[in-house]
């Protein structure tokens, strides 16, 4: 019932959304489709007729040829009979059409208008249905709720029972456990109080006898040193007795006193401080042993300046004057470490050589505690101190590039290079020297640029370092055993072969340090080809360090030019 009136409803208010054009168009498209529902019917009636009475003619003429074209013609006959008959009908079809129309018209009305009567009959009964049924869900979900809260207060007033019981249980066990417990620790007080007095009375006993023992012992001693000082002689012990207590007392007073300045005083005379990499202390009983001089080889376009510094610094230290600080830069490896060692030996002076990067291992207030130890100790030689700072531009860089903490230990640094000195110099070596801080710059009274050695330069260095380096002597196994010690390095001896090798370096922008790598890999390499070099090995190594210094120069690149000189050139 539910689905038919809702199907009704849906149906009328369809029809209710039509306007009245599309209402009487619907009207006349169902008649008409009626109509020829009906004209197809009868027509597929004939046909199917004519169809037969065909069949039947066909047998017939099997069996009776003329009867058979008598048949054709009847069926003929009967064709154009039936076409006229169903041309008739049609024309008063089309007459009657128009009546038959208003004739459904007002029959469709007429249904609408009922069918609207009973979808509103329906509607109403299923209204009357739809609140009927909401009262009878209403009582039912009332009544539900009525025995859910009947249920859920029965529950509660159960609930509230087991808890009852359920406290009053723990509360009877919590009793009778604090009773039982109260009764054990009596119990246990009881013994312990008994165990007590008994031991006590023991201790007592105990120490009652160990008291009457000292004490007795304590007479007898008592009576011994009265007897051992009573008397002239006991007198003069006495009188022993207290000069050495109080000899010893200030024996180890004084040593308490005098053990931190002696180390004090031996730190600060032996121990160089944590800055410092590698010290070299000028001591007076040095000019009674030979020493090894530090073999360097100068340009001759700075030779006479290099000479100059060097008598200018011994002067200075001999005659206690004021120092001044100097800078050395240059390409790596063309000296200028082998040239402020060479100063402080001929100066006399103790060397200190210290690393820019060494001072990033400490942090800022350490580095400021370091600095300060370092300049302590060197104000406490008597010979007056070198300090070589290498690599100063990684420390003694411009403080606009600088970080605050690292801007505190430079400016500590330039507090104590400040003012002028009769206690130390200051060596700065850099390869970047347009990167140091103005206020270092402004204390250097001199500084050097070492330049690439010329061919000659070249020459004599690598006599040198040949010399130092392949001429060994055979040892006495060697010699012994007819060993091979020495490497047959006649081809080196040749003047010509040198210059040619000094030439081309020189060429190759060689400075001292590639001249001692070609010198060691050529003696490795001698090793490995029966202690002799031949013209083919000397060759292949100076192409492979020329290969290598090429290499190196252009990573390098502009990194050693002035960026002011460079902008000027531009």
């Amino acid at each position: 019932l539910r689905r038919s009136v809702q199907e009704e409803k849906q149906l009328i208010e369809l029809i209710e959304k039509l306007s009245d054009q599309q209402l009487q168009g619907l009207y006349q498209s169902a008649a008409l489709y009626n109509q020829a529902a009906q004209n197809l019917k009868e027509a597929t009636r004939e046909k199917d007729v004519t169809k037969d009475y065909e069949d039947q003619v066909r047998k017939m003429s099997k069996a009776e040829p003329d009867k058979t074209k008598n048949a054709l013609k009847e069926v003929e006959a009967r064709k154009e009979k039936e076409r006229q008959k169903v041309q008739k009908k049609f024309l008063g079809e089309e007459a009657l059409t128009d009546q038959e129309k208003r004739k459904v018209d007002r029959e469709l009305q007429q249904q609408i208008k009922g069918l609207q009567q009973r979808t509103n009959a329906k509607l109403r009964e299923h209204a009357k249905y739809d609140k009927e049924n909401q009262i009878a869900q209403q009582k039912e979900l009332r009544a539900v709720a009525q025995k859910l809260r009947e249920v859920e207060r029965a529950q509660q007033r159960e609930f509230a029972q087991k808890k009852e019981l359920v406290s009053h249980k723990v509360q009877e066990q919590a009793r009778l456990e604090q009773e039982m417990a109260d009764f054990h620790h009596e119990q246990k007080l009881k013994k312990f109080e008994s165990f007590r007095e008994d031991t006590l009375a023991h201790v007592l006993a105990i120490e009652k006898e160990k008291q009457e023992g000292e004490t007795a012992l304590f007479r007898t001693k008592m009576d011994g040193m009265k007897n051992f000082f009573s008397g002239n002689e006991g007198k003069k012990r006495l009188t022993t007795l207290f000069g050495f207590a109080a000899a010893t007392i200030g024996v180890m007073y004084a040593f308490r006193v005098a053990a931190p300045l002696t180390f004090h005083w031996m730190k600060q005379k032996m121990f160089a401080p944590k800055l410092v990499s590698r010290a070299v202390r000028q001591h007076p009983w040095n000019q009674f042993f030979k020493k090894d001089e530090v073999a360097i080889i100068i340009p001759e376009t700075v030779r006479s300046k290099m000479q100059g510094i060097i008598e200018a610094t011994r002067n200075t230290a001999s005659r206690g004057g004021i120092f001044g600080h100097v800078m050395l830069h240059g390409s790596p490896g063309t000296g200028k470490t082998l040239f402020a060692e060479k100063l402080a030996q001929d100066a006399n002076m103790d060397f200190l050589m210290l690393s820019g990067p060494s001072f990033d291992q400490f942090e800022p207030k350490d580095a400021i505690v370091e600095i300060n130890n370092l300049f302590e100790w060197v104000k406490k030689s008597k010979r007056g101190a070198l300090i070589f700072i290498d690599e100063a531009d990684s420390f003694l860089e411009d403080r606009d590039s600088l970080s605050p903490t690292r801007i505190r230990v430079l400016n500590e640094f330039i507090y104590h290079t400040g003012t002028e000195s009769r206690d130390f110099m200051v060596v700065f070596e850099t390869n970047r020297p347009w990167v140091i801080d103005p206020a270092v710059l402004s204390r250097i009274s001199r500084s050097i640029e070492f330049p690439n050695p010329a061919a000659d330069d070249i020459a004599s260095m690598l006599k040198t370092k040949v010399k130092n380096v392949l001429e060994r002597k055979q040892t006495f196994v060697q010699r012994l055993f007819g060993l091979r010690g020495q490497i047959d390095y006649s081809l080196l001896k040749d003047e010509a072969c040198i210059k040619n090798l000094a030439s081309t370096f020189a060429n190759e922008k060689f400075v001292g340090r590639d001249i001692t790598n070609f010198v060691i890999l050529l003696a490795q390499a001698a090793y490995a080809c029966d202690m002799k070099i031949t013209k083919k090995l000397l060759d292949e190594i100076s192409d492979e360090q020329i290969q290598k210094k090429r290499r190196e120069l252009a990573l390098l690149g502009d990194l050693s030019t002035d960026p002011n000189e460079k902008i000027q050139k531009e």
